[in-house]
C-alpha cells in the first residue's frame, strides 16, 4: 500500500467535513462542553459516588426543586443506577474527582445513556450502555437511566425557574 496515497486517516485539518471537537455535544472532554443534563449527571454521579458528604448536597438540590417525595425518589433512582452500573461493569470503570473540569469516556457514556433515555432513544442508550456494562444489564441500566434522566430535567426546570424568579 502507498503510504502517501491513504486517505482514510485524517489529522487536525478536518478537511472533509468531520466534526470539529468544538462542534461536538456529547462523548468524553471537558465538563462544561457538555449539555446541561450530562454535564449535571456527571457532577451528581461523582457527588453520590463520594458517600454521605457528597450525597447530602445532591439530594438538598432536588429536594429544593421538586420537593421531598419526588426528590427521595429521583435520589432512590440515582442510586440503584450507580450500583447496577456498578456491579455489571465489563471493567473498572474511571470517575473523576469531584470538581474536575474533565469528564472521562466512562462518565461521559453514563450521562449520555441517561441523556438518550430520558429523550425515548431507549435502543440507543442500551447501546451506549453496553460499552460501559454487560449486555445482559443494559436494558435495565437504559430504563433506569430514563426514570433518573426524566426526574433530572425536572429538577433542571425547576432551578431554572427559581433562577429567572430571583432575577425579577
Amino acid at each position: 500500500m502507498d503510504r502517501a496515497r491513504r486517505t482514510d486517516l485524517y489529522f487536525a485539518d478536518y478537511a472533509r467535513g468531520e466534526a470539529h471537537p468544538d462542534e461536538v455535544t456529547h462523548g468524553a472532554g471537558p465538563v462544561d462542553r457538555l449539555g446541561q443534563l450530562e454535564a449535571r449527571v456527571i457532577r451528581d454521579m461523582r457527588q453520590w459516588s463520594e458517600g454521605v458528604p457528597g450525597q447530602i448536597p445532591v439530594w438538598e438540590s432536588y429536594r429544593a426543586a421538586i420537593g421531598d417525595t419526588a426528590a427521595a425518589e429521583t435520589v432512590a433512582t440515582l442510586d440503584a443506577l450507580i450500583e447496577i452500573v456498578g456491579e455489571a461493569a465489563c471493567r473498572p470503570l474511571k470517575r473523576y474527582r469531584v470538581g474536575c473540569a474533565c469528564a472521562g469516556v466512562d462518565e461521559a457514556n453514563f450521562a449520555h445513556t441517561v441523556a438518550l433515555a430520558s429523550d425515548g432513544h431507549r435502543r440507543e442508550a442500551v447501546m451506549i450502555a453496553a460499552l460501559i456494562v454487560t449486555a445482559s444489564r443494559a436494558h435495565q441500566i437504559a430504563l433506569l437511566a430514563g426514570s433518573y434522566g426524566h426526574a433530572l430535567r425536572r429538577i433542571l426546570a425547576a432551578e431554572g425557574a427559581q433562577r429567572r424568579r430571583k432575577l425579577h
